[in-house]
């Protein structure tokens, strides 16, 4: 069984949106990881995304990561997986790939990636970085889309 390759997948996937599952084994297994890896850990597996997104060139002239630290980093997410699903949440890993297979593992890890992204992006820096485009936008132009829609201004959405 080819596990590494499908968690690993599954944290570069975190930001995207999981798919929801009815699946109580692996719903179990999620709440496990997400409940088990301490804030280290997360904020590990977020470097480590990062890590992976920064060795794309597009992101050149944004992130500068040695070697030594990426292997570092590497490691250092190696050693979270096996903790977290060899000892932390076995029961609830070995329930989980009985119901789903991989899949499981691939739904888990996203959504504790999710988990521990949005973490890190409420931090008031992160929040305030993640809000500066607004500063840009065409107000004007999407409080017209909107009573083009038929919102009314302030409220909530349906």
């Amino acid at each position: 069984m080819r596990l590494l390759p499908v968690a690993a997948a599954a944290l570069a996937a975190a930001a995207l949106p999981s798919p929801a599952s009815a699946q109580e084994a692996t719903n179990a297994f999620t709440q496990c990881l997400i409940r088990s890896a301490s804030p280290e850990d997360r904020t590990m597996l977020i470097r480590w995304l990062f890590s992976a997104l920064g060795s794309n060139p597009v992101f050149d002239d944004l992130v500068r990561i040695d070697e030594a630290t990426r292997v570092e980093i590497a490691r250092s997410v190696a050693r979270i997986f096996n903790h977290l699903v060899l000892s932390d949440c076995r029961p609830e890993a070995l329930a989980a790939l009985r119901e789903n297979g991989q899949q499981a593992f691939f739904g888990a890890f996203t959504a504790l990636g999710q988990f521990a992204g949005m973490e890190l992006m409420l931090t008031p820096d992160a929040a305030r970085e993640l809000q500066r485009f607004a500063q840009f936008l065409d107000t004007a132009g999407l409080e017209a889309l909107g009573r083009e829609a038929g919102a009314q201004a302030g409220a909530p959405p349906q």
